[in-house]
């Protein structure tokens, strides 16, 4: 590993080992103190990027720049958010990206980030460890972000398509990172301690979990089978996709993905609001019949677009909104409540059919060019862990 700022000084090359000492060859057992290192917000309360980039960790070089570059195209809320981190590692060989407890840093795989056939090919192809669970189940769930109709996934790989991406898996890291620590409380943790030891607040997801809890324990128990391994039974082996999406539009969760634990549902909600917030993004949720290698091949039993304009959906995105990113919340709120409402995707249809709603386009700025839905990307897990 290697620091992303090119600087031979002595005081560079010390906070360099102290990084990778910290974020690289800890144990758990072992974690460096918040004195040693300190969360980024313990140093300063609004982050710059060369603040930010002082921390950040990577194993080629070009990873450094880029996501330079990508913090460049980041809205003040982002970097603000840094300030629950200790550190940014970026290396070929993670996957999938992850918030660590331990470290207090968040490590990301470069994959969402890569511009040339040369940069793509240093990255560890290695599939995600998660991709087989659920391989015997009848039904798939499928997400995608979409700008005017079009998944940003098929775009052209350009730093403005790289940058929605990498925003979208970058709110979810730094929500769990910030999930422990409310920005009120940071000056307050014991520094003599490693961070998983100095947090003993209650946590934010466990505050969500009990104001608006989700209902569906059928859903809950297939998300254990889908994203955590366990064995499925006869019976969630012959569960639909029609009868899934029936319980979870009778639901709160904004995806299949937040019945995984309570970090994630509360991760998850907090990514789709503040897409949508800071880039005008919306998101496609679906569940379909299992499906092939094609999104073609995946028909729709049920979905939706904008499904956080769902009143219910929107109160637990501003809840969560509000205890961790107290500064935006107001016009967090004031741009959820202006939102297009939620469209219903037609049943029988593929995945590439239903990218076509004909719902209000967003501001973001981006190529307008894509490519082939029929070979657009299917996304049937989350890119984090």
């Amino acid at each position: 590993m290697q620091p992303a700022l090119q600087d031979a000084s002595d005081a560079l090359s010390e906070q360099s080992q102290l990084l990778i000492d910290c974020v690289i060859l800890l144990t758990q057992e072992a974690g460096c103190s918040l004195d040693t290192l300190p969360l980024i917000g313990m140093l300063t309360e609004d982050p710059s990027i060369d603040e930010i980039m002082q921390r950040v960790l990577v194993s080629h070089p070009w990873m450094g720049s880029r996501f330079r570059e990508v913090l460049e195209k980041m809205p003040a809320e982002m970097l603000l958010m840094m300030r629950g981190v200790t550190a940014i590692v970026i290396s070929y060989d993670i996957r999938p990206s992850k918030h660590s407890i331990y470290s207090g840093a968040i490590y990301l795989d470069p994959n969402v980030m890569w511009l040339t056939r040369e940069e793509r090919d240093v990255i560890d192809d290695t599939p995600d460890f998660r991709s087989g669970y659920g391989a015997e189940l009848q039904f798939d769930f499928l997400r995608r972000y979409v700008i005017s109709n079009t998944d940003i996934q098929s775009l052209p790989r350009d730093i403005d398509t790289i940058s929605l991406s990498t925003a979208s898996l970058l709110f979810h890291l730094l929500a769990h990172a910030n999930n422990l620590i409310s920005p009120a409380d940071i000056d307050l943790l014991d520094r003599f301690l490693p961070i998983h030891l100095a947090l003993t607040g209650v946590s934010t997801s466990s505050r969500l979990s009990a104001t608006y809890p989700l209902q569906s324990s059928t859903l809950e128990a297939l998300a254990a089978v889908s994203f955590l391994g366990e064995l499925s039974s006869a019976v969630q082996q012959e569960s639909t996709a029609a009868d899934l999406g029936a319980q979870f539009a009778a639901d709160y969760a904004s995806d299949y993905f937040n019945y995984t634990s309570e970090f994630e549902d509360f991760a998850m909600i907090f990514e789709e609001a503040m897409m949508f917030h800071s880039f005008g993004v919306q998101k496609d949720v679906a569940f379909t019949q299992a499906g092939g290698s094609r999104c073609g091949d995946y028909i729709v039993e049920w979905g939706q677009r904008n499904r956080l304009a769902d009143p219910a959906v929107q109160a637990r995105a501003n809840f969560v909104v509000a205890e961790l990113l107290p500064e935006y919340a107001a016009a967090v709120e004031n741009t959820l409540a202006s939102m297009p409402g939620v469209v219903s995707m037609t049943t029988g249809l593929s995945w590439c059919s239903n990218i076509n709603l004909n719902v209000a386009s967003t501001s973001a700025s981006i190529n307008n060019g894509s490519v082939d839905v029929d070979d657009a990307p299917v996304e049937a897990l989350p890119s984090e862990g």
